[in-house]
């Protein structure tokens, strides 16, 4: 079992518009990736998103890890507009999910957005990765972890 961390945020510009309207919960994962020789970076905390079919890396956490780039592409998300792609290499990592407490996966490589900018957020997402574990997130309990 690797905990998982909930965050509660506030997100006070719309919160001033929707009086009441309260924090957003985040699920975050700290993630370890490989690099070109062959230790791992220290923990990184980013989103764990179960609606990411892949995950995103941004340009800086990338660029000193071991990767296998097999394509260019044009990676749009929630606004498909022209003007909101945001340019990647798809490639191949290696990397591993921990938490606090020392517990980890086994290492997994998997298929990445790696974008060449630093603009974007890690985003975990499922392809070769999350797909590999139970998920589970309890809000109320505050507890959430991959098993």
């Amino acid at each position: 079992m690797i905990k998982l961390i909930i965050s509660r945020e506030l997100n006070k510009e719309l919160n001033d518009c929707i009086p009441g309207l309260g924090n957003f919960i985040r699920v975050k994962c700290r993630t370890k990736f490989k690099r070109m020789r062959g230790d791992y970076t220290e923990p990184i905390t980013g989103l764990l998103d179960t609606g990411a079919f892949i995950s995103l890396v941004p340009y800086d956490i990338w660029q000193d890890m071991e990767v296998d780039i097999l394509t260019t592409y044009e990676m749009r998300g929630v606004v498909p507009k022209k003007e909101c792609k945001v340019n990647v290499d798809v490639g191949k990592i290696k990397c591993r999910i921990v938490d606090e407490f020392g517990n980890k996966s086994g290492e997994i490589e998997t298929y990445t957005y790696l974008s060449r900018t630093n603009r974007v957020p890690l985003i975990i997402g499922f392809k070769g990765l999350l797909e590999r574990f139970k998920i589970v997130i309890d809000c109320e309990k505050n507890n959430a972890y991959l098993d």
